[in-house]
């Protein structure tokens, strides 16, 4: 996780936005891809985060992400 360009890093999980994913590392685009086929990725994300400790992936939804600055989020998906 600490090895990515891109994204948000937290103590837990690193976050990082759709347009982004294809700049990750490729261990962590396979990380996101291998938790979209076990779970099935929602059609409507915005973020996706990739836990750390759980080793966990969730798709977070947030409409107006790029125009508000403080969104809401509409739905996650883990």
């Amino acid at each position: 996780m600490n090895a990515s360009a891109v994204g948000k890093l937290t103590p837990t999980a690193l976050y990082v936005h759709r347009r982004a994913v294809d700049h990750m590392p490729t261990v962590l685009r396979l990380y996101e891809h291998c938790a979209s086929i076990a779970a099935g990725r929602p059609q409507e994300w915005t973020i996706v985060k990739l836990k750390h400790q759980d080793r966990a992936t969730s798709w977070l939804d947030y409409p107006n992400f790029d125009r508000d600055p403080h969104p809401r989020i509409l739905s996650s998906y883990t």
